[in-house]
């Protein structure tokens, strides 16, 4: 086994892959990230069977015992390391620190190993940015592959599978190191490689020899020997990824398929299955599952997920028109449930319209409890098997516990080619949403905001009678009772219901170097594209900032260290504390990022037409 480059022609455009910048970000970090892909993409080549998928996570400290296998195999990689400019030094290729991922109750990578064809193994190995997963299916081994390579400080990882569809259960052994355009001994190469079997054929193939595989799976510390599945080994992982630091985002980013049966893990030693998970939330679950209260839920949908929905709603709803469409008798229960803190299970059907075929119906489920008082609520919206945490923007309440739960086949599908790589936003001007669907932004806009919708809808009337309000001002002694013995009055201040105003159609959010501007709940009703200006200073004890800035503190209009990202919106500088921006999309959001971490911020956004 050896790592094979391809050689390419010197005229031709370097590549420098920087996809793993998207999996290594201030809300999501590369470890979590790392949980999230390997995870994601387990749950989504179930082997069809009852059984829950399993996987196992375990990082090995290095073993001199197996350092002439790894050094034979991985020292054979240092020319190529050094001319794509990645930091080896004091590194003994015979000595890496492993992290073992492995899953089981799967199908592997299915599909042909030896020519290309539309299936799970070439999409692994072969493609970047591609895949050909259809139907339910929870990810796309498109780019999210990307977090093993960026996970190891050689770029490199390998991947033993066992095929579902093979009858003979032969492992098949491969590794992959992702560089980027560079040359050795005047040579230019691809910027990946494969660690494949040492043959001159022109197609790479799998080591399918069982000697070297059992050195390997040894050295690896693989547990598996013919079950189907995959094993992932990344040699040299980064020092930050450590046990104890993957534990957490396991239970926080996928209580929903533990909890309800659907997926097990276990990390050095310890697991994580719906028996265990309260133990494991209360360790490592944060402030979120601590309490409890979010398990209950899940369980509760769980356990009502064969049950029919209370409601259906017919099929002309939308967000805005939720509460007309509903009939009196059917809104009076809701309310009566809702006030009763009993779970609410609303089933929402939508028409979405595939590119080339002709447009097809499907449905998603909304499921809301009132959060008893005292205890915040928390929104979910779930695809399939995974949390889409950058939805719960879009039901910023806390009075409530909501799920958005998308299980059927064509909503899946649809969701699935609005999520960013790393899967954790839905964005309405995604390319692969609108290449595949017509009319994507609106049914994602109806679909986002339907679960803020229905809580509007059931709160309106929700109040609480407090029997003893006036009692200090209507009441009158009793001549015959002793006034010692007699309690004093239960005094509950009126709660004055202020009328909310419209919603907004954009909110401003302090970020922990600078600002995000973003699309909120009124964004539906405006018309695009709208026009926002955004002036930005740091804070001063005396005057307005914003007048009073200084180009020495900074200057948007200057390549520099200010940031721009930008999703469904575009973002200029028109002076040295001033942008506009200009939303296309109504779920449009805009980050501005380098700002100085020790000074306050002052920032004022309005539509330009103000």
């Amino acid at each position: 086994m050896r790592p094979i480059f391809r050689r390419v022609d010197p005229d031709a455009e370097e590549q420098d892959p920087t996809q793993e910048d998207q999996f290594n970000t201030d809300e999501v970090t590369l470890t979590e990230n790392l949980v999230r892909e390997s995870h994601q993409n387990s749950n989504d080549a179930p082997d069809g069977s009852s059984n829950p998928v399993r996987i196992r996570l375990a990082v090995f400290e290095p073993d001199s015992a197996n350092a002439g296998f790894w050094r034979g195999l991985l020292s054979q990689l240092e020319p190529h390391l050094k001319s794509a400019g990645i930091e080896i030094a004091g590194i003994d290729y015979g000595m890496p620190r492993i992290l073992t991922i492995e899953d089981f109750g799967t199908t592997g990578l299915t599909g042909s190993y030896e020519s290309k064809d539309n299936s799970n193994f070439q999409d692994f190995w072969r493609r970047v940015g591609l895949s050909h997963k259809g139907g339910t299916k929870g990810g796309s081994w498109g780019l999210g592959k990307i977090v093993f390579p960026a996970s190891s400080r050689i770029r490199t990882f390998f991947g033993l599978t066992v095929r579902y569809d093979d009858q003979n259960r032969t492992p098949l052994l491969m590794g992959q190191s992702v560089l980027k355009h560079h040359s050795v001994a005047g040579v230019e190469y691809a910027p990946i490689g494969l660690f494949a079997a040492d043959e001159s054929k022109q197609f790479r193939i799998p080591v399918v020899d069982s000697a070297f595989i059992a050195e390997f799976r040894k050295s690896a510390r693989l547990t598996r020997t013919t079950e189907p599945g995959l094993s992932i080994a990344i040699p040299f992982v980064r020092e930050e990824i450590k046990a104890e630091n993957l534990l957490p985002h396991v239970v926080q980013n996928y209580f929903f398929p533990i909890l309800t049966g659907r997926l097990e893990v276990e990390i050095a030693g310890e697991k994580i299955t719906a028996a265990t998970f309260d133990a494991m939330a209360a360790k490592h679950g944060g402030q979120n599952l601590s309490g409890g209260h979010l398990i209950s839920f899940i369980r509760d949908i769980h356990s009502s997920k064969d049950s029919p929905p209370v409601l259906e709603l017919p099929e002309a709803w939308t967000p805005q028109t939720l509460e007309n469409v509903i009939n009196g008798e059917q809104l009076a229960l809701l309310r009566e449930m809702f006030g009763a803190g009993k779970m609410i299970h609303v089933r929402a059907p939508v028409t979405l319209s595939p590119r080339r075929d002709p447009a097809q119906k499907g449905h998603f489920d909304l499921f809301i409890r009132a959060a008893a008082e005292g205890v915040p609520g928390q929104p979910l919206f779930i695809r399939d098997s995974i949390t889409v945490p950058g939805e719960s923007q879009f039901f910023p309440s806390r009075q409530s516990f909501a799920a958005l739960v998308a299980a059927d086949g064509l909503v899946s599908r649809f969701l699935r080619d609005a999520e960013n790589p790393a899967h954790t936003r839905w964005n309405g001007n995604a390319r692969r949403l609108n290449e595949n669907w017509k009319s994507a932004g609106p049914r994602l806009s109806q679909i986002r905001h339907s679960l803020r919708a229905l809580q509007d809808v059931l709160v309106q009337s929700v109040e609480r009678v407090e029997q003893d309000a006036l009692i200090n001002i209507l009441s009158v002694p009793d001549s015959g009772t002793d006034k010692k013995s007699r309690k004093p009055p239960i005094i509950v201040p009126p709660k004055i219901k202020i009328p909310a105003g419209p919603p907004k159609a954009f909110a401003v959010t302090q970020l922990k170097d600078g600002f995000a501007v973003r699309a909120g709940k009124g964004m539906a009703t405006v018309q695009l594209p709208l026009e926002i200006k955004v002036q930005v200073a740091y804070n001063l004890l005396n005057g307005d900032p914003l007048k009073r800035h200084s180009p020495f503190d900074f200057d948007l209009t200057k390549a520099g260290d200010i940031v721009f990202t930008s999703d469904g919106a575009t973002c200029t500088p028109t002076k040295t504390n001033e942008l506009l921006i200009e939303a296309t999309s109504q779920d449009f959001e805009v980050k501005v990022h380098g700002f100085d971490t020790n000074r306050d911020l002052k920032v004022r956004a309005k539509r330009q037409s103000q």
